[in-house]
């Protein structure tokens, strides 16, 4: 009887092992964290090198004086960054319907044209190209793109010194496309709402600076359409969203350059 019962205690356990393929199925989402956790760190440093960059001693007195820069005003800019983007969320209501069935994380460029109207502040447009590792529901072979179209509004919290942190709100277009090897080409296209974006500048002199930046946005897709289709509206939209974290160069040419009001002007004697 012994026997028997530790027999049949090794055959139940011997079924528990298929429990495996579905630690297998788990993965995926260990990989999602780790991007999360990247995006979050890069998120963190630069709000701690802005938070340095304005912060003064303990006490309230500022240490030694840091370098001033003439800032520059009624000057063309262009903003040139790369990064990587990741989406999260649904296309439409219910299942096979996420942002990651159709595209994964990627590789994005972004450029940016305008006007820096004050050393404070600049209005531009800007547009991001996406090219995404393929969703979920792609076969091997396949590509997945993205691109994006905004107006923005920028603001500099520290214009005349090296080290200056930003603040951007833009609002605009987004668009999706699904490249499968053996169908027809789908893009999806809506509106995007809200994008927010932050970084903080290394200035090298008036016109130039180059530092990293986060952001995300918030997208809903409202239309679909295949290749040699039409487009037709998507049932119950849901809301998405981009979050990106990369570098960017900033160039402003023409214009005049401001000194710091703050400074005083030499006394002659």
């Amino acid at each position: 009887m012994a026997a028997e019962r530790a027999r049949r205690v090794a055959s139940n356990g011997a079924r528990r092992l298929p429990v495996l393929p579905i630690l297998s199925i788990r993965r995926p989402k260990a990989g999602l964290m780790r991007r999360i956790a990247i995006l979050g760190c890069t998120a963190i440093a630069a709000f701690a090198w802005a938070s340095l960059a304005v912060a003064g001693e303990p006490d309230g007195t500022r240490g030694p004086p840091e370098p001033r820069e003439n800032a520059p005003a009624r000057a063309f800019e262009a903003t040139l960054g790369t990064g990587y983007t990741q989406g999260f969320g649904q296309l439409t209501r219910g299942g096979a319907n996420d942002v990651n069935d159709v595209v994964n994380g990627g590789g994005a460029i972004e450029l940016g044209l305008g006007a820096r109207l004050s050393p404070r502040l600049s209005l531009g447009v800007e547009g991001q190209y996406q090219d995404f590792g393929t969703g979920m529901t792609l076969d091997s072979g396949a590509s997945a793109r993205g691109a994006a179209f905004d107006v923005d509004v920028q603001y500099h919290f520290a214009p005349y010194r090296r080290l200056d942190p930003w603040l951007k709100l833009a609002t605009g277009y987004r668009m999706l496309w699904q490249s499968p090897v053996h169908a027809a080409n789908t893009m999806w296209h809506g509106l995007d709402l809200l994008k927010v974006q932050a970084g903080l500048d290394f200035r090298s002199g008036p016109g130039v600076a180059i530092g990293p930046m986060i952001g995300a946005d918030l997208n809903v897709f409202l239309w679909t359409r295949r290749d040699g289709g039409a487009n037709s509206a998507l049932a119950d939209p849901r809301l998405s969203t981009f979050v990106y974290a990369g570098i960017q160069g900033r160039f402003d040419a023409g214009g005049i350059e401001v000194r710091d009001p703050t400074i005083e002007p030499a006394t002659a004697f």
